[in-house]
């Protein structure tokens, strides 16, 4: 199982690496808090001793990268991801210590605290639905980020599809509509999710739920603004339901769908 933190520029530091390793700290910690009889959820700060072997002048480059990687999140005001299997945690570290190691002096001992920007864990669930004669679209957003992508093809029966959450709650979402395609629709237990947008073959829309974003990114890079395009009638960010989920769309396109599954705590791995 993997344990990384991955910073705002993609650099990371691995827990469990050859001359690096996490030797105290967990991250199965969640809690609540309670305000006039309503339960809450509080956010909060984890504690990870990071242990690191070799040479002195080894320890101390090591030290200054690990500086580096954290430190540029904290001036650019931009989170950092903490990996834990499967889930992540957009967080800061927000203070380190670093000292010889009690136990030898040829080691080095660096405690970190983490702190959630959010109240939960996140696992990405992604889901690709490819049309007719169409190819399934490979996940490259998710791969430059992400170090797991969870990616499943449907295209047995073309724009007549199921598949299955298994998560505590309804889940937020990030929609991804590929061109080419006119007016795309697509329906998710009887909602509509609709933008009337065209899209050319290197064209694809966006729909972000828990940021309220819609936009088409062209085919060199630009982003265009069409939240004023959503379907007025229906509500463009609805959560995706909890279990089992039927999707309808003409099949004319490809979409991939990624949904948010949360926890107070990742789940052991």
């Amino acid at each position: 199982m993997m344990i990384r933190y991955v910073n705002s520029n993609n650099r990371y530091v691995d827990f469990y690496a050859s001359n690096l390793r996490a030797t105290e700290g967990n991250f199965h910690i969640r809690k609540w808090k309670v305000e006039n009889d309503e339960v809450l959820k509080d956010r909060v700060s984890y504690t990870v001793t990071l242990t690191l072997r070799g040479t002195l002048e080894e320890r101390q480059k090591k030290l200054d990268e690990i500086c580096e990687i954290f430190e540029t999140d904290v001036a650019n005001k931009k989170h950092g991801k903490m990996y834990y299997g499967d889930y992540y945690l957009e967080c800061y570290v927000i203070s380190s210590n670093a000292h010889i190691s009690s136990t030898l002096v040829s080691r080095s001992d660096v405690e970190l605290e983490i702190y959630s920007c959010k109240d939960y864990w996140i696992k990405d669930n992604v889901f690709s639905f490819a049309g007719a004669n169409i190819e399934p679209t490979p996940q490259t957003a998710n791969n430059k980020v992400y170090p797991y992508t969870y990616s499943y093809n449907y295209g047995k029966s073309v724009g007549n599809e199921k598949f299955t959450l298994e998560v505590l709650k309804d889940s937020e979402f990030k929609m991804i509509v590929y061109g080419q395609v006119n007016n795309p629709q697509i329906t998710i237990n009887n909602h509509l999710y609709n933008v009337d947008v065209s899209l050319y073959s290197d064209e694809y829309l966006v729909i972000e739920s828990e940021s309220k974003k819609i936009y088409k990114v062209l085919n060199d890079g630009t982003q265009v603004n069409s939240f004023d395009k959503r379907n007025f009638e229906s509500y463009i960010f609805e959560p995706i339901k909890k279990g089992v989920n039927t999707v309808n769309w003409s099949g004319g396109f490809s979409f991939d769908l990624t949904v948010y599954e949360e926890r107070s705590e990742p789940r052991w791995q």
